[in-house]
């Protein structure tokens, strides 16, 4: 049976608390037992990765460097709990944009999938939204996981006919139910 060596993350709803277009680093918070569950992955050897639409850079609401403040304060967050973040690959652009790398095309799960050999049958994602499970499945990633944090309570009912493989009260309650099933 396979096992996960790999979880790529969403960043807002499902690490942090979600606060709408974040481009202020002193708004960064913590979800609860977020840095406990991110603590016992980094333990278990797994590798983090952040995969996150970032359209409010596109939007005009905050720049590229402002998502880097952001993304900054995280690290320095979780660096206090010896977690560490291996790379983030994020999406500027609009949805009317129509790239490549907005969730749930694939663009950023082929960046990192080049650029670390990572292979879709060790890597799973969590997310709290709708995108995030179809970004698995267009992937073909071994795990798909829906948090029910952030927004993903009410996307729950909307990925009703799709393939969630798991669904977590949060990334602490996924690290557990991942072991359970031994995928980690």
């Amino acid at each position: 049976m396979a096992k996960i060596k790999n979880l790529l993350l969403d960043r807002d709803g499902t690490i942090i608390v979600e606060k709408h277009y974040l481009g202020n680093p002193d708004d960064v918070e913590l979800l609860p037992n977020a840095k406990e569950a991110l603590k016992k992955f980094t333990q278990k050897g797994i590798e983090l990765f952040i995969v996150t639409n970032q359209s409010g850079i596109g939007r005009g609401y905050y720049k590229t460097e402002d998502f880097f403040a952001v993304q900054n304060k995280l690290y320095d967050i979780l660096n206090e709990y010896n977690v560490k973040i291996k790379d983030i690959e994020f999406c500027p652009h609009t949805p009317s944009d129509n790239c490549t790398c907005r969730k749930p095309a694939i663009g950023m799960w082929q960046n990192l999938k080049k650029k670390y050999g990572l292979l879709e049958n060790e890597t799973a994602i969590a997310g709290d939204k709708l995108s995030d499970m179809y970004f698995g499945i267009n992937a073909g990633l071994l795990v798909n996981a829906l948090v029910l944090t952030g927004y993903g309570l009410s996307e729950k009912e909307k990925c009703s006919n799709i393939k969630i493989d798991i669904i977590a009260k949060d990334l602490l309650d996924l690290y557990y139910l991942l072991e359970e099933q031994r995928l980690i």
